[in-house]
């Protein structure tokens, strides 16, 4: 085997090798998922615990339990398995939605801050964090070198 060939044999085992940080964020949409079906079999077998005094707001509950989050399982299922699988556009949506959430986070701020209601309300600590890892998680996927060359190498089929 000369120089070139190893070269060549590394190269080629470095192509389906997928970064920690993929991997880790590929694992929480798939974690996600699951957790996220289990309040829902919880909500739908057990109802009365998501009862609300406001009946207005049982409708909403209602509405996210039976088609939100049908969807939002659907998302993480899918977007988990094409970081799993370094597809590109399974980045693109993580970044994407990533973003999504950001912005919804401070215009759902600003719209009580119009109304008139909550004026100088301002993100809770734990959706200080959500923002946070939605930003880390952006940077990480558009700026990695790392992630960059596997998305560029790794299996793809975008067809």
């Amino acid at each position: 085997m000369t120089p070139a060939d190893a070269d060549r044999s590394e190269a080629a085992g470095q192509e389906h090798r997928r970064p920690y940080g993929v991997t880790a964020i590929a694992i929480i949409c798939f974690v996600y998922a699951v957790f996220l079906t289990v309040v829902m079999l919880f909500a739908l077998i057990h109802p009365e615990f998501f009862h609300s005094s406001n009946n207005d707001r049982n409708y909403m509950v209602a509405a996210e339990v039976g088609f939100l989050t049908p969807i939002r399982i659907g998302l993480a299922v899918i977007l988990g398995y094409g970081l799993w699988f370094l597809r590109r556009w399974a980045r693109g949506g993580m970044v994407f939605f990533a973003g999504m959430d950001i912005v919804g986070r401070f215009s759902v701020i600003d719209r009580f801050t119009k109304a008139g209601r909550g004026i100088g309300r301002q993100l809770t600590s734990w959706q200080e964090l959500e923002v946070a890892i939605a930003i880390l998680v952006m940077a990480y996927l558009i700026s990695s070198k790392k992630v960059n060359r596997a998305f560029e190498v790794g299996p793809q089929s975008d067809d």
